[in-house]
Parts: C-alpha cells; structure tokens; sequence
C-alpha cells in the first residue's frame, strides 16, 4: 500500500502555501483528492492503483506490470460489503497494461486483478473509502 512517505512533501503541506502561485495550489488539490495503492501479487503480478473522484463517481487508473501476458484480466471494485464490480477487462502486455474506468464511488476498499477463472492475481487495498 502506498505511504505518506512516498508522496511528496507538498502534499501533506495543509491548506495552500502562503504566497503560492495558482499553478501550486491547483497541483495541491489534485494530489490530495487522488488515492494510490500498491499491490505485489500471485505469478509476478504488481499493480499500483490511482483513484480520482469524477462527478460522484470515481476514475479507477491500475498500472499492471508483470503477471500473466497474453492473458484476458479483469479489474473488480469492492466495497465495504463486500459487494464485487468488474470495472474493465483487457488481455495483459507482457510489458505493462494500464486499464482505466470509471466506476461507482459507492465505499470502495478494494481493487482487485483477476484471471478469466476469478482468482485473485493482485489485490490493492485503498487506504480510506472512495467517495
């Protein structure tokens, strides 16, 4: 899972810098209303996840790197419940594949890459719900 540590220092900087330019203070509020997550999974799959809020729905971006190539994937939202949503498929690049939906913002906790079969590949647990 993504740290605190791993972001920039300006991103943890609360409220706007005094004297900030309109450029600096744009950039803060995108980095602070996306949320990352990492993931390391089952046959070299790694997968690093950003959420961005979109109109009371949320941009799911999953950068897959490793895993199975060739293979048809699919990206599945979970929500507190425990409730499973496929986002988006797409066959896996044995150089990277990047699926990007949108999807609803309804308490995600979890992204999780699956094979065609269900079985979890890699799972990115976010570290707050998504709304």
């Amino acid at each position: 899972m993504a740290e605190w540590r791993d972001m920039p220092a300006e991103a943890l900087i609360d409220g706007p810098p005094v004297g900030g330019e309109l450029l600096l203070r744009r950039t803060l509020r995108q980095v602070r209303a996306e949320r990352a997550s990492l993931s390391a999974g089952t046959d070299g799959a790694r997968m690093s996840v950003v959420l961005q809020p979109a109109a009371g729905q949320v941009r799911v971006s999953a950068r897959i790197i490793g895993g199975p190539g060739g293979r048809l994937c699919r990206l599945v939202a979970v929500n507190r419940t425990g409730e499973r949503r496929a986002v988006g498929d797409r066959f896996l690049a044995a150089d990277g594949t990047t699926i990007e939906r949108v999807t609803d913002a309804a308490d995600l906790v979890t992204i999780e890459l699956t094979d065609a079969a269900g079985t979890v590949l890699a799972s990115a647990p976010l570290p707050t719900p998504a709304r």
